[in-house]
């Protein structure tokens, strides 16, 4: 009993926060896709060393220098599926938080913790990524066993999984990867631990009896569509009924290494507040899940259109500045200095405009062109202040100043008669 309230409160959860799914396609119209963070893998070995490490171990360099590598080996959310032949089941869902704040054991139960003592470490919840396809519903009664044995087993892999996804009937599709963190503890990946394909997406006789199928997700920040965090995981020759388990030895589950290292963003805050006493979690984040099937193993890579490409430069940057705070932070204060050095650069402008159309008021009042002088020093006047009207264009164009409004009102005089 225990066991199956802890998956249903994972559930609840991960149900509680759920922003969008996307659908079904193919002839199976009820089947969504559905994915979340869970501290353990239901039905496959769990992480071997479960997420929580302090993140002093997630220094700042080392963000930064991977950064780029996110976008060298293609950020999921990017790449679009171009061939009319490829299947495809997205789904976003927003999860609570990638870092926990906590205080030490025994601390919060004190009359007055030191808050302090407080650490924020990477959120235990990141223990597994689970993707499951399938019918999802209100849980009439339990399934009783799952299509493919499990060394948890069957039985009570079937009530975590049913429990903790919401299925109201076996899966048609699932994955479930376990996070790994690298020996020095500075980068992390999650890598497949059961892999599980009942039926295809595409039900047509016409596609064949093998697919290639490619499952990827990505991490980033509420309302960003720029990943922090991309992974992907390829598997070839899938046929339906294609059922893996690793189960300590790679051959266990081809593919079962599978997952490039990378880093996570930095925690964007130190502590929760001055009165949060319970473990709390920070910097919630977008789980964004891409399942990509084609009629033939050797197509899946072109499945994908190079849309990242031309602006690799830029969106590195960006995923730099979103991945490192400091990083962030620096960026801010360098653009709200070159910001006010703008507004600087147009109020001079326009101060250089109001004084040429003073003088060249001066130079051509009446009283003052009457000879040949006069009209050149009227002209030289308004040709000075048509220059400045151009420089204070340009550069209120760059930042706007009330300056420039109001230079709208300024009048440069007529060109002066021949005398």
């Amino acid at each position: 009993m225990k066991q199956h309230s802890k998956w249903l409160s994972y559930r609840v959860v991960a149900l509680a926060v759920a922003m969008a799914v996307a659908g079904a396609v193919g002839n199976s119209q009820a089947r969504e896709v559905r994915a979340m963070m869970a501290p353990d893998c239901p039905t496959s070995q769990g992480p071997l060393k479960p997420p929580g490490q302090e993140i002093g171990v997630l220094a700042g360099a080392i963000l930064a220098s991977l950064a780029g590598s996110l976008v060298d080996t293609g950020i999921a959310t990017l790449k679009k599926a171009v061939s009319p032949e490829t299947m495809t089941m997205n789904g976003s869902f927003l999860e609570p938080g990638l870092y926990r704040w906590s205080l030490p054991e025994g601390e919060m139960e004190k009359e007055k913790p030191d808050l302090k003592k407080g650490t924020i470490n990477l959120n235990p919840k990141l223990g597994c990524l689970v993707v499951a396809v399938g019918d999802f519903g209100p849980i009439t009664q339990h399934w009783g066993a799952l299509p493919f044995t499990s060394t948890k087993g069957d039985a009570v892999a079937a009530k975590n999984l049913q429990t903790l996804m919401g299925l109201s009937t076996p899966p048609k599709m699932l994955l479930e990867a376990a996070y790994v963190v690298s020996p020095d503890g500075s980068a992390v990946t999650w890598r497949p631990r059961r892999v599980y394909v009942g039926e295809f997406l595409n039900t047509s006789f016409w596609a064949g009896s093998k697919r290639g199928l490619q499952i990827s997700f990505s991490i980033s920040r509420p309302g960003s569509d720029k990943a922090v965090y991309a992974q992907e995981f390829k598997f070839d020759d899938v046929v339906e009924g294609f059922s893996r388990e690793w189960t300590g030895t790679a051959k266990d589950l081809e593919g079962g290494q599978q997952g490039a290292w990378g880093v996570l963003p930095a925690n964007s805050k130190d502590k929760p507040g001055n009165k949060e006493t319970h473990p709390t979690a920070l910097d919630p984040f977008t789980l964004e899940v891409h399942i990509a099937e084609t009629p033939k193993p050797y197509k899946l890579a072109e499945a994908f259109a190079g849309g990242v490409e031309a602006n690799k430069d830029a969106i590195k940057n960006k995923v730099t500045l979103l991945v490192d705070p400091n990083q962030k932070e620096a960026a801010d204060k360098e653009a709200a200095a070159a910001a006010l050095t703008a507004k600087d650069g147009s109020v001079t402008a326009v101060q250089s405009y109001l004084d040429a159309v003073k003088t060249a008021t001066e130079s051509c009042a009446a009283g003052k062109v009457g000879d040949a002088s006069g009209v050149l020093s009227c002209q030289l006047a308004r040709d000075k202040a048509l220059v400045a009207q151009a420089k204070a264009q340009a550069a209120c164009a760059v930042a706007t100043t009330f300056a420039c409004d109001s230079m709208q009102r300024l009048e440069i005089p007529a060109e002066p008669k021949p005398v």
